[in-house]
């Protein structure tokens, strides 16, 4: 009988996504934007204000719990992947 070798698993999250929040484009952009109304309203098609009482309204249902093995995706990240 053969037996199954087990493929070592090289990473559970890569080493470049752990990056995300400091060096990702949602990091570099944003804050950017936030400076800037009209390119703001350019980007999202609505005002900052508006933007926040939004993410105030959904941010519960959009929360995930962080793990041990990785970060969850921030609920005004999956907020500005949405409306983009």
């Amino acid at each position: 009988m053969k037996r199954c070798q087990k493929r070592k698993r090289r990473f559970w999250v890569h080493d470049m996504l752990k990056k995300r929040n400091e060096e990702g484009e949602f990091a570099t952009l944003h804050i950017e934007l936030m400076e800037d109304e009209t390119k703001f309203f350019t980007y999202y098609r609505m005002s900052r204000h508006e933007f926040n009482i939004l993410l105030q309204e959904i941010e519960g249902v959009l929360q995930k719990e962080n793990t041990t093995f990785r970060e969850s995706i921030q609920p005004v990240q999956k907020l500005a992947v949405c409306l983009r």
